[in-house]
């Protein structure tokens, strides 16, 4: 991001050569006025007669660099001006402009977004798992971004992360029992669910999904102690048909 302040510095510097040949010419004046006879009036005036082209290429080198804008790969540019959002979005790549322009950088490229929710099914008993969110911020909507949210991450706080918590819960109360978590075709069901609600949602908004993975699933406490208890009862099981494979 060039800042204004950094603009205006970079401006202020190229006018350090200025000052200097106004500062040749004035003391070039004042030693022939006063005919000093030790001063060498020929190569001073040579200075001051070409000093102006060092001048104008440092001022002009200065100027253009604090027009250049370099918009990173991955990324969209969106400019402003005394606070005036600029409706284009600019592709990465170098950028000449106003250097009094404030520029913002927003990347792009595609992130995971995991987030945890403990929710319960129909029969009341709760169950934890994971949401693995896959997205990318649309480049083309980055100066409505900008002009309505802030930054990118303002954007994924404000938006995305508040309806992923919300379509969780929401969706979690849709499933009969506790234990139907596990079975395929209820988290595929919940994926396309979360997968379609989030492009309808924060799509507008300038945040593209490319997909949605339920992960890490944990059953609630009493399935668990169950689950345990059979596993148990299983190897007790085994044991004695291990004893009794001996014993004949």
């Amino acid at each position: 991001m060039l800042s204004i302040w950094y603009s205006i510095i970079v401006g202020l510097l190229g006018l350090i050569p200025l000052f200097l040949w106004l500062y040749f010419r004035k003391r070039a004046k004042e030693y022939a006025e006063h005919e000093i006879q030790d001063f060498d009036f020929p190569l001073y005036r040579t200075i001051c007669k070409w000093i102006w082209i060092p001048v104008i290429g440092i001022t002009g080198l200065l100027f253009a660099f604090a027009c250049a804008v370099a918009v990173q790969p991955g990324h969209a540019g969106v400019s402003r001006l005394f606070g005036n959002v600029d409706k284009a979005s600019h592709s990465p790549g170098l950028h000449f402009t106003n250097p009094f322009r404030d520029w913002v950088q927003y990347d792009c490229r595609e992130k995971t977004l995991l987030q945890r929710a403990t929710v319960p099914a129909k029969d009341q008993l709760f169950t934890s798992f994971e949401v693995s969110v896959q997205y990318n911020l649309k480049p083309s909507l980055a100066p409505m971004m900008l002009d309505r949210t802030g930054l990118a991450s303002q954007v994924v706080s404000v938006h995305l992360i508040p309806k992923v918590r919300s379509l969780m819960r929401e969706l979690g109360k849709t499933v009969e029992r506790s234990e139907d978590f596990f079975l395929p075709e209820v988290q595929e069901r919940l994926q396309k669910n979360l997968l379609t609600q989030l492009h309808a949602y924060v799509g507008p908004m300038g945040i593209h999904i490319k997909a949605v993975l339920i992960r890490d699933i944990m059953p609630p406490k009493i399935i668990r102690d169950a689950i345990e208890q059979k596993k148990k009862r299983w190897q007790v099981a085994e044991r004695q048909k291990a004893e009794l494979q001996r014993f004949k």
